[in-house]
């Protein structure tokens, strides 16, 4: 239980690796049941929602936003994931299974995903989050 700010998202792919932008925002543990609101900043930084004037520039700076809820499981060293309500429609009912580790106040999530060049290797996306104070 708790909840746990993001400290970075490592991809590593048959072809290369990279680290995506630290996301803003926390996730929330409850018993089995999580809940989850981060803003990916823009490369120019996350603007004051009060200066878009346009609804072009207000739903870009909605798009920045990922909202999801649901429950999880966990097992051994497995953790069982299942959205049940998200921003992004195509989300929601989604299940994801990977590993996980808590060590201190730091937690690591693994995920293994089909490569999209070549379905027979994986894409490790390793997510690590801190203990919020």
């Amino acid at each position: 239980d708790g909840a746990w700010r993001h400290v970075r998202t490592e991809v590593v792919t048959p072809d290369s690796s990279y680290q995506r932008p630290v996301l803003q925002g926390l996730i929330v543990y409850s018993g089995r049941h999580y809940s989850q609101v981060w803003v990916n900043p823009r490369p120019s930084g996350v603007q004051q929602a009060s200066q878009p004037t346009t609804a072009e520039e207000k739903a870009a700076r909605y798009d920045v936003l990922s909202a999801n809820a649901g429950t999880f499981e966990v097992q051994d060293t497995l953790i069982t994931i299942r959205v049940e309500q998200a921003k992004n429609p195509r989300v929601a009912g989604m299940t994801r299974v990977g590993s996980y580790r808590i060590k201190g106040d730091t937690a690591w999530l693994v995920f293994l995903d089909p490569w999209a060049k070549d379905s027979t290797k994986t894409v490790r996306t390793t997510i690590i989050n801190v203990r919020a104070r």
